[in-house]
């Protein structure tokens, strides 16, 4: 009986233990979740520069371009379906219209707007219920429950683009891994979490940029062309680098048009070393890229000089403001100085008086 007992504890443990060690299911491949994630991101990032050109326009009056460039963004919107950024758009296409009188087409793209604002809503609900159920089922140790409402919450938070959320449902599956002992996907899930903190971080640092900047429009175009040149789509960069340059050059912003004369540099490399080209076209691009890096460097070496003149500037401005004062205290010195002689000339004179008249009527007593 007894080694029958020892059997089933012994069977039971090996079991127990086995259980344990088990893996849990990965229900997402999490490098094809973050190739998504990334290619979306960049697609954004157009869409972000693109409307913000458009509102820099629209506060220029410029309506025409101003619709153009919202017109744009949407369309870059609708393509990875930003639901967010659609109802965005729509919102401010309404605000021109309505601006501008026309009611019908203003009322229309409102309705649309808020119709999708309503949707994306209501998906958050959705998406936060999911993550309340997995919260539950993971207290109550069924792990892999809890891991699949976590999955499903973290597709509609992808889809809404709610970053925060993305951000929340991406650390609670790492630390259920990571609890668990499987470290690896664990400390994945981690780092996407952290990698999309810093982008949300950057990404309202350059719009507040982006806007407020004096050479907004041009530093919004260098933006998109960098993110196009990443993605290898050289003409489009080319295209975007162009406008920004002849932008910046019109209105002498150095610093944009050191960035335009960088990038066109970097791209017209980039097109040479294509093996679809003839070998006249490959030199006439390198030919080109070497005229973009030269004048990248000579517009370097400018704002590099306006630097300098600027500090030798600010350096004077200070020693003449340092120099004030001492020539202030100098005067007061010798102001002091004369004032104590003619006090000390004074009292000499009087005391000799005094000492004068005090002999004289003792004199006459006598």
């Amino acid at each position: 009986m007894k080694k029958c007992l020892y059997s089933f504890l012994f069977i039971f443990c090996v079991l127990f233990s086995y259980a344990q060690k088990q893996k849990l299911p990965n229900l997402c491949n999490v490098d094809s979740l973050s190739k998504a994630y990334a290619y979306n991101q960049q697609k954004r990032e157009i869409a972000y520069s693109l409307k913000n050109i458009g509102y820099i326009y629209n506060g220029d009056n410029n309506i025409k371009k101003s619709l153009d460039y919202y017109n744009k963004s949407l369309k870059v919107c609708e393509e990875i379906n930003d639901k967010d950024g659609i109802a965005n758009l729509l919102f401010n296409i309404g605000k021109i219209y309505n601006n501008q009188g026309d009611r019908k087409r203003a009322l229309d793209y409102r309705d649309k707007s808020t119709n999708i604002s309503a949707q994306i809503k209501k998906q958050q609900e959705n998406a936060n219920s999911l993550n309340k159920l997995a919260y539950g089922y993971n207290n109550k140790g069924d792990l892999k429950l809890a891991l699949n409402n976590y999955y499903l919450s973290l597709k509609i938070f992808l889809d809404i683009n709610d970053k925060q959320g993305i951000i929340n449902t991406l650390n609670n599956i790492g630390t259920i891994y990571i609890n668990h002992g499987d470290t690896k996907p664990g400390t994945v899930y981690y780092g996407l979490s952290l990698k999309l903190k810093d982008e949300v971080k950057k990404r309202a640092l350059a719009i507040k940029e982006e806007v407020n900047n004096e050479d907004g429009i041009s530093y919004s175009m260098n933006n998109i062309s960098t993110i196009y040149f990443k993605q290898q789509n050289y003409r489009l960069a080319k295209l975007y680098s162009d406008s920004a340059l002849i932008m910046a050059q019109e209105l002498h912003y150095l610093k944009s048009i050191c960035k335009a004369e960088s990038l066109l540099a970097k791209i017209d490399s980039a097109m040479a070393a294509s093996v679809f080209i003839t070998n006249a076209e490959k030199e006439k691009l390198l030919m080109s890229a070497k005229a973009h890096h030269k004048q990248y460097l000579m517009y370097t070496d400018s704002i590099g000089k306006n630097k300098i003149q600027k500090m030798n500037e600010d350096t004077s401005a200070g020693k003449i403001t340092a120099s004030q004062p001492q020539q202030n205290n100098q005067e007061t010195i010798r102001t002091t100085n004369k004032g104590n002689k003619i006090e000390i000339l004074i009292f000499i004179i009087g005391s000799l008086l005094f000492v004068f008249v005090y002999l004289f009527i003792k004199k006459k007593r006598k």
